[in-house]
């Protein structure tokens, strides 16, 4: 929903990237921020929000390669089937975000469940180590 020429979140609906956080952790999507309610810092809100479950957040370029872990479970965002600009860059682009497990494809919260027309990032959540103080 936009409102003057900024995006605002519709609290009777979730978008791709907050159901996707939401299946990853178990968590009713609503309970989850809208991240990009401003383009600007979303990513460090994302990355806070897995910091308060414990998690850090690994940002790459994607490469199937990367996805080697099939009981691992990745954020991978891209191109949405329904973009027709070329590049993520494009100011007319369409974002999409969905998950895999391994290299399988797990969960699309779009109806049409097209996945990426081409994946550009991908997003692994890795449990940080407990730091056990001594004595």
């Amino acid at each position: 929903m936009r409102k003057k020429g900024k995006l605002v979140r519709d609290h009777g609906k979730n978008t791709c990237l907050t159901d996707c956080v939401g299946k990853m952790f178990g968590i009713d999507p609503r309970r989850v921020p809208f991240f990009i309610e401003r383009r600007e810092g979303w990513l460090d809100r994302l990355s806070r929000f897995f910091a308060r479950r414990g998690y850090t957040l690994e940002v790459a370029r994607f490469k199937p390669s990367l996805l080697a872990n099939r009981r691992r479970i990745y954020l991978v965002t891209g191109l949405s089937p329904r973009s027709r600009a070329k590049k993520w860059s494009h100011p007319r682009a369409i974002h999409h975000a969905v998950l895999y497990r391994g290299r399988e494809r797990y969960y699309d919260p779009s109806p049409s469940a097209k996945f990426l027309r081409k994946p550009v990032w991908i997003y692994r959540a890795v449990k940080r180590a407990k730091i056990k103080e001594t004595k």
